[in-house]
């Protein structure tokens, strides 16, 4: 099976039409409003996706200087004795 310049051009048109179709949809719902909060939504479920485990990270750095602190503290009180 061969393909001619016909069917080349033709699959061609067809993707670009199906491209610029997916992007009317998408602007005009952006212009519409609706899908503001989706967008937000999934903008932060992408941010999520990057570090899931954010707050842990940030709980667990906030764990250690706790405890660094506690631990300089005691060294001074032992010192002091």
């Amino acid at each position: 099976m061969t393909l001619d310049g016909r069917q080349v051009a033709l699959a061609i048109c067809l993707a670009f039409a199906i491209v610029l179709g997916v992007n009317a949809v998408l602007l005009y719902g952006l212009l519409r409003g609706g899908y503001r909060q989706q967008i937000r939504m999934l903008r932060d479920a992408v941010i999520v996706a990057r570090n899931p485990w954010k707050a842990e990270d940030e709980q667990l750095a906030e764990l250690h200087s706790r405890v660094a602190e506690l631990s300089e503290g005691e060294e001074g009180v032992e010192q002091s004795h």
